[in-house]
């Protein structure tokens, strides 16, 4: 073999060697290139999912609101005695949209019942003893004298709220955030026994809890002044800082007329103070 093909089969080698060197960082690149394409493919997947998703639960909102909304205009749905088969139309219709929504919009159709005074009260037009309220947004909702006794409110966040004479009997409230809420008897989140607020208060209906599951509940600065918590279910509860009366407090209203607010109840050998709770008369 001659100089000239000595050097020929060099560079072919030194060829072989540099596009074997190509082909072993072009296929990694490639591999690469897959797996991102595939991992972009998929999020823009999910994401056009979650967009349908999140406007199809508008659309069953909207229809809902719609729907009831007719049925109170045209049909007396809020009146003082509406037919039982309008009722019973406009709780299926509840129980149906409810368990089709997010917990924002949960929380804005219940809003709206309550408005429309539907959900108040121990008679309500409309009951949720079924309607799937899980995870419901209430943060700092007026929702006084509301009917929410329902199996269905674990991690609904009350932050905030207004529930001052709230029927919550057999409630299923577990891991609920309720800090801050007023469970009490008034309109206020304040309560001080020492200031003129009482001879104000505008009611003396207080929150009813009775049988309630508030297993593992941040009930934290809650308001619970005369609230019912009687066979409630406290195991974990978080009481710090909530205010509680251990009997009863008279009231001067205004126009001198007389009211009173019951003590709070606990379950039978609970002892709220070594939880955390506050009282407020003892």
């Amino acid at each position: 073999m001659g100089a000239t093909d000595e050097h020929v089969t060099t560079r072919w080698d030194r060829m072989g060697v540099i596009f074997q060197g190509v082909t072993a960082v072009a296929v990694p690149i490639s591999l690469i290139a897959l797996i991102v394409g595939v991992f972009q493919f998929k999020s823009q997947q999910e994401t056009n999912a979650s967009q349908a998703l999140n406007q199809q639960r508008q659309v069953t909102l909207d229809n809902y609101l719609n729907d009831i909304s007719a049925l109170v205009l045209s049909h007396g749905l809020s009146g003082s005695k509406p037919e039982r088969a309008v009722k019973a139309l406009a709780v299926a219709r509840t129980d149906t949209a409810v368990r089709n929504l997010d917990g924002a919009r949960r929380g804005i159709l219940i809003r709206y019942l309550w408005e429309a005074g539907l959900i108040r009260g121990k008679s309500p037009v409309v009951y949720l003893h079924k309607a799937d309220l899980d995870g419901a947004f209430f943060k700092n909702a007026y929702l006084y004298d509301a009917n929410l006794g329902t199996d269905f409110l674990a991690g609904a966040n009350f932050y905030g709220a207004d529930l001052h004479g709230a029927d919550l009997t057999w409630a299923d409230l577990s891991k609920a955030n309720l800090s801050k809420v007023n469970l009490g008897c008034i309109t206020t989140n304040q309560f001080d026994v020492s200031v003129t607020i009482l001879a104000q208060a505008r009611t003396t209906s207080c929150a009813d809890l009775k049988h309630a599951n508030l297993s593992d509940t941040d009930l934290q600065g809650a308001d619970l002044v005369g609230a019912n918590l009687s066979r409630a279910s406290l195991a974990g509860t978080d009481l710090k800082g909530a205010r509680y009366n251990a009997d009863k407090i008279s009231l001067l209203r205004a126009f001198g007329s007389t009211a009173a607010i019951p003590a709070t109840q606990w379950p039978p050998n609970f002892d709220p103070q070594a939880k955390g709770a506050i009282c407020i008369d003892c």
